[in-house]
């Protein structure tokens, strides 16, 4: 009878434990929760912060940059009208204009025409698809170079351009 009695016993002791473990788990588990939710909480406030501040000289960020009033879709010319008339402003094409060739004599005026279609409020993904499939990061560059041009000839071209786009 002894051993039933120890089995007993023995029994009786692992579902104390069991229950202990449960108290403690039940005990442990909201303080756990609330430190995880405050460790969430802490990371997204970091990762806001992080992508709020682009890393450029100068603490700028691409919101720094003056985006004039967006026109609405309906009254605003379209990417390829943009592209065609920059292309004769420059003697160029506009395939040109979209494709993958370098040349200094290009580039300008495909920058014009990415700062041009995103002053229209076209989203900087949206111009590098109809740039001959170029990422957005080419597109904020192209934004921020005619941006902070500083040069009063070519500050009153871009304006004059601007004004052809904005009135067809």
């Amino acid at each position: 009878m002894s051993s039933v009695t120890d089995y007993r016993d023995e029994l009786h002791e692992a579902h104390k434990a069991a229950r202990a473990r449960m108290r403690c788990s039940q005990i442990t588990a909201p303080r756990l929760s609330e430190r995880a939710s405050s460790l969430i909480e802490r990371r997204r406030e970091q990762l806001k912060k992080a992508k709020l501040v682009a890393r450029e000289p100068k603490g700028r960020t691409i919101y720094d940059y003056p985006i004039g009033p967006r026109m609405r879709a309906s009254t605003r010319m379209s990417m390829q009208a943009i592209q065609h008339f920059v292309a004769l402003v420059y003697g160029v094409t506009r395939e040109e204009i979209i494709s993958e060739n370098r040349r200094a004599a290009l580039i300008l005026p495909r920058h014009i025409a990415m700062y041009l279609c995103v002053k229209q409020g076209r989203s900087f993904p949206e111009v590098g698809r109809a740039f001959g499939n170029r990422d957005h990061t080419s597109v904020i560059h192209a934004f921020r170079k005619i941006g902070r041009s500083t040069d009063p000839k070519f500050v009153e071209k871009l304006a004059e351009i601007e004004a052809e786009v904005s009135s067809a």
